[in-house]
């Protein structure tokens, strides 16, 4: 980081209190230089998602979104530093489509790495969306599997038994139903009740 960008963000971190003076301020200073000025307001926008005083859903950041200048480690950047805290799966969701639409392989690398239930929920809607593709879903449980949390397997095991996967290498403590497979086709809820299954 340059000296200047380095004083710039004692003049952005903690100075802004509501959304409409952050996007315009984002959008009107970080083209100006990515690598000088991005990083410093991506913390801001945390601070201030975090405060609930951020605005995900925002015109100027859409715009953003949609130049053609972002480049691919910019918005791998956005999608690792907001991803996290968005609550609703709808949020992420959202994000995810901004920064990664045309691209389903940084989607789904962006959703693993994030590892919360609104983002597993987003990442399992995306899977539904390529059903025939065993290989793509028998990557993502394997990837799942090898973190070994009861969450990731809790998940891997409800792909494995949605789209009826050859057996894959691990054992399962998650036994689903077939009745059970359809309650969380379009239920956040039963889908978090399912994946926290201890």
């Amino acid at each position: 980081m340059s000296a200047y960008s380095k004083q710039d963000s004692r003049q952005v971190i903690g100075r802004f209190h509501d959304n409409d003076t952050f996007w315009d301020s984002f959008c009107q200073t970080v083209p100006l230089s990515p690598r000088a000025y991005l990083g410093t307001y991506l913390k801001e926008a945390c601070r201030l998602q975090t405060k609930g005083l951020l605005n995900l859903r925002d015109a100027r950041f859409e715009a953003y979104a949609k130049r053609n200048d972002v480049s691919n480690i910019d918005r791998h950047k956005i999608t690792a530093a907001l991803l996290p805290l968005c609550k609703q799966w709808q949020e992420a969701e959202y994000l995810i489509n901004l920064f990664t639409k045309d691209d389903l392989r940084s989607s789904i690398t962006a959703l693993l790495q994030t590892r919360t239930l609104p983002c597993y929920y987003v990442l399992f809607r995306q899977l539904r969306q390529h059903e025939g593709d065993a290989t793509l879903h028998r990557n993502v449980c394997i990837a799942l599997i090898k973190r070994g949390t009861t969450m990731d397997f809790n998940f891997a095991a409800l792909l494995s038994s949605y789209f009826d996967l050859q057996p894959l290498p691990a054992t399962f403590a998650l036994r689903l139903q077939p009745y059970e497979l359809s309650r969380f086709d379009d239920s956040y809820e039963n889908f978090k009740a399912i994946i926290g299954r201890s």
